[in-house]
């Protein structure tokens, strides 16, 4: 059913999971794309937290996404844009290209995060087991929209953190 058996610190691979269990249209399922969903979000962050020489080892062992992009904010305020990462050639003076850096705005991890936690949590006053049931609709609604915007948002979207003190490194902002 998946590539890995194994557990990943890829967001990709979350995202990977996520959606073939949304492709089998099963609503037993919804809650473990949610999982997985949770999972990508907290390896997205953590892993732009990671690359910033600026985190303390504190930090690195929280597992809320919502307290990581707030701190990566805090050290980085441009994190919160998406860029164009250019090097310039020290010998001829001309930018190379290097890619991409795709944000997910602090305010759409907390809202993403929020809703996925509650879907993780047990459900009163569902009508669980009936398939037509609107919970149903809207959450697999917003699963969709989820993993759309996570895999457009991480498809190749480079981390800058590293180079911030790089010399001949430039972001120009999209």
């Amino acid at each position: 059913m998946f590539q890995s058996r194994l557990l990943t610190a890829d967001p990709n691979e979350h995202l990977s999971r996520a959606g073939i269990l949304l492709g089998k249209n099963d609503n037993s399922l919804l809650q473990y794309a949610a999982l997985e969903m949770r999972l990508a979000v907290e390896r997205i962050v953590h892993n732009q937290l990671t690359l910033s020489e600026e985190h303390s080892k504190n930090d690195k062992k929280k597992n809320d996404p919502k307290r990581k992009k707030l701190i990566m904010n805090q050290i980085d305020p441009e994190s919160d844009n998406d860029y164009e990462i250019y090097f310039t050639d020290s010998t001829t003076g001309k930018k190379v290209y290097w890619g991409e850096y795709k944000n997910i705005p602090e305010s759409k991890i907390k809202s993403i995060e929020g809703r996925l936690g509650n879907l993780l949590h047990m459900k009163l006053g569902l009508n669980l087991g009936i398939e037509n049931d609107p919970w149903y609709f809207k959450t697999r609604r917003f699963l969709e929209v989820t993993h759309s915007f996570l895999s457009e948002r991480i498809k190749n979207s480079q981390y800058y953190f590293c180079f911030k003190e790089t010399p001949n490194f430039e972001l120009i902002k999209k």
